[in-house]
């Protein structure tokens, strides 16, 4: 699940007021590439993403939320080429790739 206070809409002036979320599955990243040719040089073993028919994509104003996954923050909200547009990838940044940095320059510690 991945949430926002985002623009529902590119034509929107400002974000909502109300948090927006929307579940769906993570692909892998040869599925992602293989939705949107746009995506093919910038997906990396760092990011993950999610897409699906209908489903929206992440909009001006998400950058940095949380995408979860059984309870457990897997991804932060990166960036999409289609911005609000249903069914075109959102790209997030895999936690797990850095959580030796966290621990090392935070007081957070992973169980």
């Amino acid at each position: 699940t991945a949430c926002g206070w985002g623009k529902t809409t590119d034509s929107q002036v400002g974000t909502t007021d109300v948090l927006r979320y929307e579940t769906s599955i993570i692909l892998s990243n040869d599925d992602c590439k293989n939705v949107d040719s746009n995506y093919d040089e910038e997906i990396k073993n760092t990011h993950l993403c999610l897409a699906g028919d209908g489903i929206k994509s992440i909009c001006k104003g998400d950058s940095g939320g949380p995408l979860v996954a059984d309870n457990v923050q897997v991804g932060i909200t990166s960036f999409s080429y289609r911005s609000c547009e249903a069914g075109k990838p959102s790209v997030f940044t895999r936690v797990t790739e850095f959580t030796q940095w966290i621990q090392e320059n935070s007081d957070v510690i992973f169980a």
